[in-house]
């Protein structure tokens, strides 16, 4: 548990206080982007400073590696932007015998989505030893004070046969679900983060197996590009055949069109508002 203080707790909090104090220097934090970045369509056209979308040769092998997260911290954002810094592929996969090839010659998967073990759907626990298949993992985290009501919100959406990521919970919904899950939710997210933790065991860079890419630092009006950089560098670390932009003009360019100019769409409508009993502020403090 010290272990998990040290790497989660810290850098949870130094996030969360970082968000919390907004930046009045600006009106547009933008503005250098909209006038400096280029525009152009990482699928279908190539441009000379940003990987567009990459066929790999039939004799390449693209290390895959698993993008771990508690549902509601932003996977399929942090993977898109993987995806636009590498050109290279984001999956979830649902089955043993495609994870058995994912690291095939020729296949262009980089990213591989889990939710395990807060979501058992797959893969099966009783059969999955992470490092069995992929070498190396990149753990996505979200402060549970946000994290938890994106999850209860994707529940309602798939309780109520609403479109994913499209609508947030009523607030009394929010509250009743919250007074009955919550202690269960919190400690269900702590498990999950100590489950990668422990299985992954060597922080980034050269030879390192993990990086952890916090919500709160990704999309951070000022600080994110520099979690973006961050995140190149430990991609650049693994494997020739990855290749990311690691240009700090480029990867800037990249996150701010993949997470601040609406690439991603995965914003759902409704009140953000998400009060918790002091007894749920507790138990965070508690366990960070």
């Amino acid at each position: 548990m010290v272990s998990f203080h040290t790497s989660v707790g810290a850098i949870l909090f130094l996030s969360s206080a970082a968000v919390a104090t907004e930046d009045a220097s600006s009106s547009n934090p933008f503005a250098q982007y909209e006038a400096n970045c280029p525009t152009w369509d990482a699928a279908t056209e190539i441009h000379p400073n940003y990987p567009t979308y990459r066929v790999v040769p039939s004799d390449m092998i693209v290390p895959a590696f698993w993008q771990a997260s508690y549902p509601g911290s932003g996977a399929d954002m942090n993977g898109a932007l993987i995806s636009g810094l590498t050109g290279l592929g984001f999956e979830y996969i649902s089955d043993i015998e495609r994870l058995s090839h994912v690291n095939d010659p020729g296949d262009r998967t980089l990213s591989v989505k889990s939710h395990y073990p807060r979501l058992l759907t797959f893969p099966p626990p009783d059969v999955f030893h992470p490092h069995e298949y992929l070498d190396s993992v990149i753990l996505v985290l979200r402060h549970p004070m946000n994290a938890i009501p994106s999850f209860e919100s994707f529940e309602y959406e798939r309780d109520n046969d609403i479109v994913s990521h499209s609508t947030r919970a009523p607030l009394v919904e929010w509250m009743l679900w919250r007074d009955e899950n919550f202690g269960h939710e919190l400690q269900a997210w702590v498990d999950h983060t100590t489950f990668w933790l422990d299985h992954y065991l060597f922080p980034g860079g050269a030879g390192g197996d993990r990086f952890i890419s916090v919500y709160e630092g990704v999309t951070d009006d000022v600080e994110g590009p520099e979690h973006a950089q961050q995140l190149a560098e430990f991609l650049d670390s693994l494997d020739e055949n990855v290749c990311p932009a690691t240009d700090p003009d480029a990867v800037a360019c990249i996150w701010y069109k993949f997470i601040k100019a609406g690439k991603v769409a995965t914003h759902r409508h409704g009140s953000t508002y998400r009060p918790l009993r002091e007894e749920h502020v507790d138990a965070m403090v508690e366990v960070l």
